[in-house]
């Protein structure tokens, strides 16, 4: 009922090439990504759960390098296809998109530049999930350039998913963690993940007393 863990990949671009219905993998310029999360544990039953707010913005700019002007595909997917998105906004090239927009399918564009341009797209969102966030680059490219990942947490109990790249520099607020992933040109197939801490469970340890519960009455029976 709140979510699941939330993978958000960065933006798949590509350039036509004539006679290749695919194009060719172009990599963003740079990546600049905000995301905050925010514990608020959800109890259902007697377990609590570690669900958590997300607030991101993503911010990359595309660059025609070539000699002569391009179209440009811009393909960016939700981290969930089934969750909510609130305070959600989308700009390509300065130009808000205000068409429908379907969470399977994702956002997909087209941008024609001319030699030398450059032009920006830019994501944000409110959306909740669970267990843990990660950010997953462009699996197809396997490089990033120029990346620049902060994430802020009102929690100090951080930990990162197995196989995840740890971040570069983890400094405490007053409220929690601020962390940062940089880089000039990362070559990587790890993901960028943080860990929701868990919360006490009473609720096991409870029901385990509460089943033993009936043998003390009969060893209290017998004694009598």
């Amino acid at each position: 009922s709140w979510g699941a863990p939330l993978v958000q990949q960065g933006p798949v671009l590509s350039a036509d090439v004539p006679g290749n219905p695919k194009g060719r993998f172009v990599l963003p310029a740079s990546n600049d990504i905000t995301v905050a999360l925010e514990t608020d544990y959800r109890k259902k039953g007697l377990i609590w759960h570690p669900t958590y707010v997300c607030t991101f913005l993503g911010k990359y700019t595309i660059t025609n390098e070539e000699t002569v002007a391009q179209k440009f595909r811009v393909l960016f997917r939700f981290p969930d296809p089934g969750a909510t998105y609130d305070a959600f906004s989308a700009s390509l090239d300065g130009k808000k998109l205000r068409g429908t927009i379907n969470t399977v399918e994702g956002i997909a564009e087209i941008l024609e530049l001319e030699p030398g341009a450059n032009a920006e797209f830019q994501v944000t969102y409110k959306t909740r999930g669970i267990s843990e966030w990660r950010y997953k680059t462009d699996s197809g490219a396997g490089r990033v350039r120029n990346l620049n990942l902060t994430a802020t947490t009102n929690f100090r109990a951080v930990d990162y998913p197995d196989g995840c790249l740890s971040p570069m520099s983890a400094e405490e607020t007053p409220g929690g963690m601020t962390l940062a992933w940089k880089a000039e040109d990362l070559i990587t197939r790890q993901d960028i993940g943080i860990v929701i801490p868990e919360k006490l469970n009473p609720g096991p340890l409870t029901a385990r007393i509460t089943f033993f519960a009936p043998v003390c009455l009969l060893f209290f029976f017998v004694l009598v």
